[in-house]
């Protein structure tokens, strides 16, 4: 668990850089573009991920779950490049159509999505797709720290790059900004060194085809479906401008899901590690116990607590002209607990193998959203949308823990969930009515400030914190030079435990 936290807290170092750029970059662009221009940007970006999950094979995801298992004997070489090369027809037929699309879109020059932005897509698409096999290679083999430093890197540099492009060229110059963010090295090197040499590949073998046609059906439906559906069928039922709403509206809940997700590849790898064990089934369930726990405690103060204050702080960031998407940004925002909540059984069910559940799940929640959508939409527009969102990710929760524990996994640890969720309501209860007494910036800072203090005191009361994640967590002190004593009372006076 200890090398597991870890990883994971690296990944959380990388994505906190991640997310407050972002955000900036989000911003920028809601700025400079309005709702129309955001709409447009929010769609071709996710059609260009889109487009890599299709392109992808599900290689990245099952590179990250076999890797971790391969000896240091240069096996996992051969794997990867075996890997690897199964993207590069997709990867080109992918990158004709976008070249198509843009020749298309040429026709008529006064479209929302002519010809360069296209282009931008495409562009984007390429290098999202080789860097997200990099990066699930190097987790795989436990490289979290060049990854993070990858992360941290490219999403600095990008806030600039948007900026200045955005403002010089629109919603295209906004995309290509974002190629920035995934800097992909590693992957045109190894390229190269497979186009260039003589050695014989070998094929992959059986199983892990079968994982990886299994994770790969499941992401199609996850990211092209049930992702970003709202998209397609608010831009098909309702205007630009709305779906610029939403894509705002989204951004907060997506900074939550971004996070939930850096834990789901530690988590990955942790489980087929503990899988391989004699005794796998007690160190599964322990570590699956203890990374909802953890999860649970990260996410739903956040959740529940950003909820209560996006009335003030959603117009005071992007605008007066997005005052409409407040009710739908708070309904998103509190359901992303669900959504972080669901890393845990995934990871769980991914790690043994079992694609064909989890493609299975994403599947009825696909077929139960695309059928709800149109009528949510049709009844409460952008709010509808938010609804039927909620409604989902709660819906694959349920489906995912149901499979873990039909799959023989260990139960949900419900009265730490029970007791998490009263601190953090209480949380944004407390954060609700500071800033509606105190509006503005002052009203914001208030209600994070004593939001903050109201949940390191629940965790105090009701012991949300465990003995064992205490000692874990005071063992990573800093050296006594960087205040290293002072952390471990802080520890000790947050959880309640006898740490030193």
């Amino acid at each position: 668990m200890s090398s597991i936290m870890r990883s994971f807290l690296l990944n959380v170092a990388a994505t906190g850089v991640s997310l407050g750029c972002g955000l900036l970059v989000n911003i920028v662009i809601a700025r400079l573009l309005g709702p129309a221009g955001s709409g447009t940007v929010a769609f071709m970006l996710w059609l260009a991920i889109a487009a890599a999950s299709i392109a992808d094979l599900g290689m990245p995801q099952t590179m990250l779950r076999y890797l971790a298992g391969e000896p240091a004997d240069g096996t996992w070489k051969s794997l990867s490049r075996a890997a690897f090369i199964r993207l590069l027809a997709p990867a080109a037929l992918v990158i004709v159509v976008f070249s198509g699309a843009s020749a298309f879109a040429s026709l008529f020059p006064n479209s929302n999505y002519g010809a360069t932005i296209w282009l931008a897509a495409g562009l984007l698409f390429l290098v999202y797709l080789l860097a997200a096999f990099s990066v699930a290679a190097a987790r795989g083999r436990g490289h979290f720290a060049a990854a993070a430093k990858n992360t941290v890197v490219g999403n600095i540099l990008q806030l600039p790059v948007v900026l200045v492009l955005a403002w010089l060229f629109g919603p295209a110059g906004a995309l290509l900004g974002m190629v920035v963010r995934y800097p992909p090295r590693r992957p045109i090197c190894r390229a190269i060194s497979i186009l260039s040499s003589t050695a014989r590949v070998l094929a992959l073998p059986a199983d892990l085809r079968r994982y990886a046609r299994g994770m790969w059906l499941s992401d199609l439906v996850e990211i092209v479906l049930l992702t970003r559906a709202e998209y397609v069928v608010l831009g098909f039922m309702l205007s630009a401008t709305d779906l610029g709403h939403y894509a705002v509206a989204i951004i907060f809940a997506g900074l939550i899901a971004q996070l939930a997700f850096q834990l789901s590849s530690a988590l990955l790898v942790g489980f087929a590690s503990s899988l391989a064990t004699d005794n796998a089934g007690e160190a599964a369930g322990l570590l699956y116990r203890r990374s909802f726990r953890i999860a649970a405690l990260c996410a739903m103060p956040v959740a529940l607590g950003a909820a209560a204050i996006l009335p003030t702080l959603l117009p005071l960031v992007f605008g007066e002209a997005f005052r409409p998407a407040i009710p739908a940004a708070a309904a998103l925002m509190a359901g992303s607990a669900f959504t972080a909540l669901t890393v845990p059984p995934w990871a769980f069910l991914a790690a043994g193998g079992q694609s064909r559940r989890i493609m299975h799940i994403s599947l009825t929640s696909a077929v139960v959203l695309l059928t709800v959508l149109p009528g949510a939409i049709w009844w409460g527009g952008v709010e509808g949308a938010a609804i039927a969102r909620l409604a989902i990710d709660g819906l694959s929760l349920g489906l995912h823990t149901r499979a873990v524990k039909r799959h023989g996994g260990p139960l949900l640890p419900f009265g730490a969930l029970f007791a998490t969720g009263v601190a953090a309501s209480a949380t944004a209860g407390v954060a609700f009515a500071i800033v509606s007494w105190l509006p503005g910036v002052a009203g914001i800072i208030a209600a994070i400030g004593v939001g903050a203090l109201v949940y390191l005191a629940s965790v105090r009361v009701l012991r949300l914190v465990s003995k064992e994640d205490a000692l874990q967590l005071a063992q990573w002190r800093p050296g006594d030079r960087w205040g290293g004593s002072f952390f471990v009372r802080l520890v000790a006076l947050v959880t309640g435990h006898r740490v030193a």
